[in-house]
């Protein structure tokens, strides 16, 4: 079977557009929770199983090296905050948040949101694959990065905030990697 790279391109294509509109469709069902933990787990684990499906399909279609190993690192450090996140989030949520405080949360929630999917929706197709690849979960990274830090400025419990701080410590300098290998590729 003779598989060229344009080929290759358009299939992973279908595979982000494939995520892209589970993650729009799985956000958008998202309720508005009666706390900050809820809403926060519940974007976070959306965002983290998109980006892992990106990354697996990058790895299936791409040899590009600083590209899958972005990819692998993304896999390892996602499913390890879903373990976490699943492992904490067994405890019930408390409503001990205030009304006004919620509002002000849920009000940059749905910013950071639509924004991370209008910038989904708007990347530039290359038919590159890591060009491709680093355009889409950029917008991903950059919004579960701004969420964390919305949730622990308006007070997310202590039983999540530990996995807020970790994904701050752990996306900047990954985003920071992403910006860089974009500027070197997708010129």
């Amino acid at each position: 079977m003779n598989y060229n790279a344009c080929c290759a391109a358009k299939d992973y294509l279908r595979q982000i557009h494939c995520t892209t509109e589970d993650l729009i469709y799985e956000t958008e069902k998202l309720q508005r929770n009666e706390s900050i933990g809820e809403s926060f787990v519940a974007y976070v684990k959306a965002c983290h199983r998109a980006a892992i499906s990106l990354s697996e399909e990058l790895l299936v279609y791409s040899g590009f090296t600083p590209a899958r190993d972005i990819a692998r690192e993304v896999i390892r450090d996602h499913r390890s905050r879903i373990k976490a996140i699943n492992a904490r989030s067994l405890r019930p949520y408390k409503n001990d948040t205030d009304p006004d405080v919620l509002n002000e949360y849920l009000e940059q929630h749905f910013i950071i949101k639509q924004r991370m999917l209008d910038e989904m929706r708007s990347a530039e197709i290359s038919e590159r694959i890591n060009c491709d690849y680093i355009r889409h979960i950029l917008p991903i990274e950059e919004g579960c990065l701004r969420e964390a830090e919305n949730a622990l400025r308006l007070g997310l419990s202590r039983n999540l905030s530990q996995i807020a701080k970790d994904i701050i410590a752990n996306s900047k300098p990954l985003v920071g990697t992403m910006h860089k290998l974009s500027g070197m590729i997708c010129r």
